[in-house]
């Protein structure tokens, strides 16, 4: 049994060297809160005109930093299975539609623009049923579990309150794509799993919804590579890449670009 687990682990380490040494497309994943707040994510919170003189700027500094890059794909927070995104992409480009104030075209359709990168969309919608939960947590009286929980999204709301009132957009995004940041964001959601009572886990049941939506973008980000010499940026919303990027670094098909080398720590 030991030499078997010795010349398993040589195998291993063989090939993960293997893998380690091929060359992969680069990803580079960023964060982002959504520039348009249209108050569908669980926190919420009060946001300014992102199409201001003043965001704009602000805006325009991160899209010049994300350009050093260089991507050949950007994808963005668009249902894979949907159309419309080239159409939409196009019209952007032409310039015959009004600026919209969202991620997507402040920032992803920008940097596609200016770098001749193709536009592709890698979300994947999926429910998560927190209406069911909160019934679940008020027939079975978890009152703890839900001030718990409920104390949590405030937090996190003030904290976004008080980032956009102080803030440039550069910064802000340094602050969500930090590692410390992701760790919080996966935290908040796994307080999900305190949601059991009776040998019933509806909690587990949505935040594994959540992981299986998540690695279903993870795969279309890896669908969108069509060269080993691909340079993929992601812009997506944080909690999103807060987690995809665990599967990013873990992957044995893609390269983990930091997006602290781009946004600054």
């Amino acid at each position: 049994m030991f030499y078997s687990a010795l010349l398993i682990a040589a195998l291993s380490q063989s090939s993960l060297s293997q893998f380690e040494s091929k060359e992969k497309p680069s990803v580079l994943l960023v964060g982002c809160y959504h520039f348009a707040n249209p108050g569908l994510d669980m926190v919420k919170f009060k946001l300014d005109d992102h199409r201001s003189p003043k965001r704009l700027k602000e805006i325009e500094e991160v899209v010049n930093r994300l350009e050093r890059f260089k991507p050949t794909v950007v994808a963005v927070e668009y249902p894979a299975n949907k159309d419309g995104l080239q159409d939409w992409f196009k019209r952007y480009s032409s310039g015959i539609q009004a600026m919209q104030a969202n991620e997507t075209e402040l920032i992803g359709f920008r940097i596609a623009k200016d770098c001749s990168a193709k536009v592709v969309g890698v979300d994947v919608k999926m429910d998560m049923d927190f209406d069911k939960l909160m019934s679940f947590a008020a027939k079975n009286h978890l009152d703890a579990q839900l001030g718990g929980f409920m104390k949590a999204v405030g937090a996190a709301q003030d904290e976004m309150n008080h980032l956009f009132q102080t803030k440039t957009v550069g910064q802000i995004l340094g602050v969500l794509n930090s590692d410390e940041m992701a760790r919080l964001n996966r935290g908040f959601y796994l307080r999900l799993t305190d949601f059991t009572a009776n040998h019933e886990y509806p909690g587990a049941e949505v935040l594994a919804g959540w992981y299986q939506r998540n690695m279903a973008m993870m795969e279309n980000i890896l669908r969108s590579a069509t060269s080993p010499k691909d340079r993929i940026l992601v812009v997506l919303g944080d909690s999103h890449v807060a987690m995809i990027r665990g599967f990013l670094r873990d992957s044995l098909d893609l390269k983990d670009v930091p997006a602290s080398e781009y946004l600054g720590k």
